[in-house]
């Protein structure tokens, strides 16, 4: 997720609206395995100063939507035709611990993290749509907010290496420090820590009981990844499903 936020960021900032104005196509990277019958629309929201507003217009009969994640690619909220209706309506997206007091007529999404994905999706249906799509398109905004900040204080958020952005498919560290690790982690995070996995030591230098541990770990953890993988489908009347998808 930080390695495709820094390469959305480059190219428009945060809290700043692109809309691509293409259908994707096999070519299209930045994001694995992206509709092929929808316009995107990509904002990355830096909460760290105050709420960030999402405005939508009339969609009459097309369909929309806004999938919202956090920075650990959960989607904690959607917003569009199926959940809201076709009607206009501007949504306020506060960051954590936010307290402030919403605008008349503002719904809140209230989230987890201080960055934030929005990315929208507009229905087309056909080449000969397109033109009515895009105008539909057109009228979503994402704009900052002087609403302020309330709750707790972030940390400051690294900077992007804009001359060299990183690929996001490539698995190398995006530096993902500036968030902090969602509650549901806080089992394994005391898991690793029993065996001095914490920010900063390096286990590999450690006891060499405690090395050999982790080295067979390591092979224990790929033979179970394996396994799972196996058994991921399972039958489902004459198809085979797998109903564990995002699960993570």
């Amino acid at each position: 997720m930080a390695r495709t936020r820094a390469n959305h960021v480059c190219r428009g900032g945060t809290n700043t609206l692109l809309n691509v104005p293409i259908l994707s196509t096999p070519l299209s990277r930045s994001v694995v395995a992206p509709n092929v019958d929808t316009l995107y629309s990509v904002a990355w929201l830096d909460l760290r100063g105050g709420p960030v507003s999402l405005t939508l217009p009339d969609t009459t009969d097309r369909y929309v939507v806004f999938e919202i994640l956090d920075i650990y690619s959960n989607v904690f909220a959607d917003i569009g035709t199926r959940l809201n209706g076709s009607q206009p309506g501007t949504y306020l997206i506060t960051p954590p611990g936010w307290s402030g007091t919403a605008p008349e007529g503002t719904t809140i999404v209230a989230a987890p993290t201080w960055d934030v994905w929005a990315l929208g999706r507009t229905l087309v249906d056909g080449d000969d749509d397109l033109p009515a799509a895009r105008a539909v398109q057109g009228q979503y905004t994402v704009a900052a907010t002087d609403l302020g900040e309330t709750g707790p204080t972030p940390p400051a958020l690294p900077a992007v290496d804009c001359a060299s952005p990183p690929d996001p498919q490539t698995p190398y560290d995006g530096g993902a420090a500036f968030d902090p690790p969602p509650t549901a982690d806080d089992p394994a995070l005391a898991s690793l820590a029993s065996i001095g996995v914490v920010p900063g030591s390096t286990p590999s230098a450690g006891d060499p009981a405690t090395v050999a541990a982790l080295a067979a770990g390591v092979t224990a953890g790929e033979a179970e990844v394996q396994a799972a993988a196996e058994d991921a489908l399972v039958p489902s009347g004459t198809w085979q499903g797998s109903f564990n998808g995002g699960t993570y």
